[in-house]
């Protein structure tokens, strides 16, 4: 199969998964109302940001020093294996500590939600760490699979869960990362080709310094919900609005999740073959990709508001108001998540960084617009926005700035 249409099929089936973040977030609106969203926007936003922190930027760097053949996949693998006990405390503390402070959305009690949250963060990042792994044996059918699985898991298992009354929502994220650990597992162990080179210092060495502007990108990129939801929060803000505000995400949550799925396969690939000079097209199609799924997204303004509350309720017509501002950054979130692997795959890693610490930033720098919008849910959407915008902003300028010192 040729890689173009290896990709293709990648596309085809990560869709699936990117399709059942629509679908729960939908279902759980019928089913339950504004408060469960609510609290499901909470529990993936503090899941999302431990498995940020906890992996360390590593998978990425996995990639980079597999491909050079600096580290052999089994001695990465070992490596992720030890560090579940780490995940599993660590992640229990956080939690622990975090729902503490907000008993209302620990629905079986602080402890027994943080520990089966703490099982979710453990395994989503073991999952993740050999998810980059098998990256580099195969980027077909297989991964985009393993990509999809864990969207489609949460699906099925929050929405029987809630509809049927039989489990929490926190018992949807802890089996469903399980499983999703489980199908990481039995795809390396079919995939995994062993390397009989020894494994020197400099080799770590690289790794390391590969993986660390990633952990900061995946740190700022997962934190920025977090930040908004946190920022929303001390503003006084209900479950209820979080519940919103997740249902108004549902504009930029399938472009980013499907962009996002894809852009791994191509740093894979882009660490191979993509030179500086080859960035430069590569991110004129990327800005022409992007503008057209910004104009499919402003055909969706004039019947948002309509299709929305018919779909989930009149319940929802605050969110659908509160969505039109995410529409209109497409362009820029789509844009962004192609162009920063590439950059990344061509050493000028510090541009993403820089970018996306732009975007956690601006729920604080833009917090004074609460006062000037007195919608809370649109507040929200509209620093998202903004944010998106800055981000673009400043990785094309500092990308043409990499460019222009050292055109090679």
């Amino acid at each position: 199969m040729s890689a173009r249409r290896n990709l293709i099929l990648n596309v085809v089936i990560q869709t699936m998964g990117a399709a059942s973040s629509f679908v729960v977030i939908a279902a759980l609106a019928r089913l339950a109302g504004p408060a469960v969203q609510g609290e499901y926007a909470v529990f993936k936003s503090l899941v999302d940001v431990q498995v940020a922190l906890l992996t360390l930027g590593l998978p990425s760097g996995f990639v980079y020093v597999i491909n050079k053949g600096l580290i052999s996949t089994s001695t990465l693998s070992r490596w992720s294996a030890r560090g579940i006990p780490v995940f599993l405390v660590l992640g229990g503390l956080i939690t622990a500590v975090y729902l503490g402070t907000r008993s209302e959305l620990a629905e079986q009690g602080v402890l027994v939600t943080a520990g089966l949250l703490a099982v979710a963060v453990a395994a989503t990042t073991f999952y993740a760490l050999l998810r980059g792994i098998v990256l580099t044996q195969t980027d077909g059918a297989g991964f985009a699979w393993l990509s999809a699985f864990p969207p489609i898991s949460l699906m099925a298992l929050a929405i029987v869960g809630v509809g049927m009354g039989w489990w929490s929502l926190a018992v949807s994220f802890a089996a469903s990362s399980l499983l999703a650990a489980l199908a990481a597992v039995m795809l390396y162990r079919s995939s995994a080709l062993p390397m009989a080179r020894p494994v020197d210092g400099s080799a770590w060495g690289t790794l390391r310094k590969q993986s660390f502007h990633s952990f900061l990108q995946g740190l700022f990129q997962s934190g920025a919900i977090f930040a908004t939801i946190a920022v929303m929060q001390g503003l006084g803000a209900r479950v209820i609005d979080i519940g919103h505000f997740n249902v108004a995400s549902l504009a930029v949550v399938g472009p980013n999740l499907l962009v996002a799925m894809i852009a791994p396969v191509l740093y894979s690939r882009w660490t191979k073959t993509l030179t500086r000079a080859g960035r430069r097209p590569l991110i004129s199609r990327s800005l022409r990709m992007a503008v057209v799924m910004q104009v499919l997204a402003l055909m969706l303004l004039p019947v948002i508001t309509p299709l929305l509350t018919f779909l989930l309720g009149a319940d929802y017509r605050p969110a659908a108001v509160a969505m039109m501002p995410l529409l209109l950054a497409v362009l820029p979130l789509a844009a962004t998540r192609i162009i920063a692997p590439a950059l990344q795959a061509t050493g000028d890693t510090s541009v993403a960084t820089v970018a996306w610490g732009i975007r956690l930033a601006a729920p604080f720098v833009l917090m004074p617009l609460a006062w000037m919008i007195d919608d809370i849910v649109l507040w929200a959407t509209v620093i998202t926005a903004i944010a998106e915008y800055a981000a673009l902003v400043a990785m094309l300028l500092l990308a043409a700035r990499r460019s222009r010192l050292s055109p090679a």
